[in-house]
């Protein structure tokens, strides 16, 4: 990428056009002149480190020649520390829309490939098109250009994740037109279940394993243990979407996560049988129906 060193009278020019006061620079066919905002850039440099000093004026002194032989207050320049100065990049439109052929055969032209490919912008295999990744290019500094011309700073790369933003209809693809392809996108969710239907998985689970109703207390502790399950592990469901040239023509979707009905049933069963009297209902039930089984025996 080629330097570009602005010189006053090209920075007060660019804030003149941009700021839409006075008159701005004109092309030779009579065009107001374009800027672009390419960014903060600092340089390395040396700030002054000063000290406030009091000292007599004396006869022949140069710091104020008409106040000798007065005391004067002064500031003086004992060293320096390294620093960096930030400085706001703005260009001439015209000057950076040859950037892409400049940085053919660069790692910048295959960084710019990669970036529009990951915007969705480009098609896989147009990442070396050199025709392709200038011509969004050349979209990028126009908005970016609009943009600084309304007082705002927008980058050209900045400007193509916009570009990128307005939908399928922006596509500068192989295949033409707007996308065509599949586009994938996942959403979490979190289903909590409510107070009622935990009492009646609750009840239902305690009946048989403890053979009683679950207490108050024990309905609410559940219920907060169960929701914290629940958002701990949310559902993702992932949508499949195709298109031909910006129109849907089909997709499907999945579900995976989750706690399921099973999961939040055997979360009661595992506390039951946590409990004390798990046991000893267990076995009292079981003695209860092992003797009416023999009653009930014929021999």
């Amino acid at each position: 990428m080629s330097n570009w060193n602005d010189t006053a009278e090209a920075i007060a020019a660019s804030q003149t056009a941009w700021l839409g006061g006075g008159s701005a620079a004109l092309q030779s066919g009579g065009k107001p002149v374009e800027y672009v905002y390419y960014g903060d850039h600092g340089s390395s440099t040396r700030i002054p480190i000063t000290e406030t000093r009091t000292r007599r004026n004396v006869p022949g002194s140069t710091i104020i020649p008409e106040m000798q032989g007065k005391r004067v207050t002064y500031q003086k320049r004992v060293g320096d520390r390294p620093g960096v100065e930030m400085q706001e990049d703005i260009r001439i439109a015209d000057e950076v829309r040859g950037q892409v052929l400049a940085w053919h055969g660069t790692d910048a032209f295959g960084r710019w490939g990669k970036t529009l490919l990951d915007l969705g912008l480009i098609d896989p295999g147009d990442e070396g098109s050199v025709e392709i990744l200038d011509a969004v290019w050349q979209d990028s500094v126009d908005l970016a250009a609009r943009f600084l011309a309304a007082g705002k700073k927008v980058t050209p790369w900045k400007a193509a994740e916009l570009l990128a933003q307005g939908g399928g209809d922006r596509h500068y693809g192989s295949s033409g037109g707007a996308f065509t392809g599949t586009r994938s996108s996942t959403k979490p969710s979190v289903d909590l279940t409510d107070p009622l239907t935990a009492k009646a998985i609750m009840n239902d689970e305690l009946s048989r394993a403890l053979g009683r109703a679950a207490r108050p207390e024990e309905l609410t502790q559940f219920v907060q243990v169960l929701n914290a399950a629940e958002n701990a592990n949310p559902t993702v469901t992932t949508t499949n979407t195709r298109y031909d040239k910006g129109v849907e023509v089909g997709g499907s979707s999945t579900r995976s996560g989750g706690l399921t009905a099973a999961g939040r049933t055997q979360m009661v069963t595992d506390r039951a049988q946590a409990m004390p009297e798990y046991g000893a209902y267990q076995a009292a039930s079981t003695y209860f129906n092992a003797m009416t089984d023999a009653l009930n025996s014929p021999v």
